[in-house]
């Protein structure tokens, strides 16, 4: 996550829903990916967190990692977000 944490600023169109989250991120590659992540909990309670990314990687990338962190960084979005959801960050 460390590494992640020094590109934050190049996430764009951060977009924070209740369940998921999504934004492109803008790297050295010619286009920008398009990362989405969802949260979920199944029937036990454990929960979940399934990212998914453009990039070659596919989705556990540090693409996912920077969006994860700009979001929490933004602190704006915080009333848009489930309680459930708030629980999971540090």
């Amino acid at each position: 996550m460390l590494k992640g944490q020094h590109h934050v600023g190049a996430v764009r169109s951060l977009d924070v829903q209740p369940q998921s989250l999504s934004a492109l991120f803008q790297g050295t590659a010619r286009r920008p990916c398009r990362v989405d992540i969802h949260f979920a909990s199944d029937l036990a309670g454990a929960r979940h967190v399934s990212p998914n990314c453009s990039c070659p990687v596919g989705g556990c990338c540090e693409h996912a990692a920077r969006v994860l962190l700009a979001a929490i960084d933004s602190g704006e979005h915080t009333q848009e977000v489930s309680p459930e959801l708030l629980t999971w960050l540090p």
